[in-house]
Order: structure tokens, then C-alpha cells, then sequence
């Protein structure tokens, strides 16, 4: 469903368009349309490129896939240009600190790339063992920043059945 968004977003079909993320939406409720729109996006191919290029051992991606998409909120924050830095900063830093997940995604489109700038380098910060990886890029007509926060673990530390010697 999310590429089929791509596909009406870059065609210009935009009635088609929220008919079908309406639709998403009733059939799937909210997180379900956003896991549609990070397919669309783009996100979620990003995420499998990084975890194959940033970890030298094989980790069961299928599993870390799930967890990111059915635990979406927990996993991505999206930045909007009223967001008020300091606090979009201490509590991303505590979802983090708190949560200690493989990858947390930060986004920010178009008036936002400042802002979701400024709240990546403060997060850094205050967040340790997390390498963080920014991409600015255009989805459409849309400027984008999305910025990749993953865990650096070392390999003993992962569970046997998800990690294996390459």
C-alpha cells in the first residue's frame, strides 16, 4: 500500500491519494498509515540499507523490522518548524535513554530541517553508544532531514538467536 502512495503521490493523483491513506487509516487505524507512509517514503529502505551497511553481524532483520513498524511511535519522531527545541530534546532523550532501542528515526520536512538539526545535536548529546547518520534529501517537491540515531552494540551483547558471525 505505501508504494502504491509513492505511486499516486508522484503521479500527481492526489483525490486517489487520501482516498487511500483514508482507507489505510480506517482499515489499519494510525499506526498502520504511517508504517504505509515510511513504505512510501522511502524510510523503511533506508533503514534495511543502514542495518546491512552498520553492523558487522548478521541480525535477524525481518524481527527488527517488525518491532520498528508495530512499535512506530516509539521508534520515529516527526518534527514540526513550531516544535520547541528544548523540550522535543528531553524527551526524545528520555524515549531513548529509556527505551534503548536498536534505531530511532528523527524527521523534518521542508521548514522544519533547522529545527529537527538543532534537536539531533543537543539528543546527541545527552545519548551514548548511539552513532547518528543525517540524510537530507528530497521526497517529491519536499525537502527532507531524516536523522538516524542507531545503537552501537558490540556483538556479545546481542541475543544468540538474532546474531551470527558473518
Amino acid at each position: 500500500m505505501g508504494l502504491i502512495l509513492r505511486r499516486y503521490n508522484v503521479q500527481g493523483r492526489h483525490t486517489e491519494l487520501q482516498n487511500l491513506r483514508t482507507t489505510i487509516f480506517r482499515a489499519f487505524n494510525a499506526n498502520g498509515l504511517r508504517v504505509a507512509e515510511y513504505v512510501q517514503s522511502g524510510i523503511i529502505l533506508q533503514v534495511i540499507t543502514l542495518f546491512s551497511r552498520v553492523f558487522s553481524i548478521q541480525i535477524d532483520l525481518s524481527e527488527q523490522l517488525e518491532q520498528l513498524l508495530k512499535k512506530v511511535d516509539e521508534h520515529v519522531q516527526f518534527i514540526q518548524r513550531s516544535d520547541i527545541v528544548e523540550d522535543k530534546v528531553e524527551r526524545i532523550s528520555q524515549r531513548i535513554n529509556g527505551s534503548n532501542p536498536l534505531i530511532f528515526i528523527l524527521l523534518g520536512v521542508s521548514s522544519a530541517i533547522e529545527v529537527v538539526q538543532s534537536i539531533s545535536k543537543k539528543v546527541k548529546i545527552k545519548i551514548e553508544n548511539y552513532e547518528q547518520i543525517i540524510i537530507n534529501d528530497k521526497d517529491g517537491d519536499l525537502d527532507r532531514c531524516i536523522i538516524y540515531f542507531i545503537k552501537q552494540t558490540p556483538k556479545s551483547q546481542y541475543p544468540k538467536a538474532i546474531a551470527k558471525k558473518v
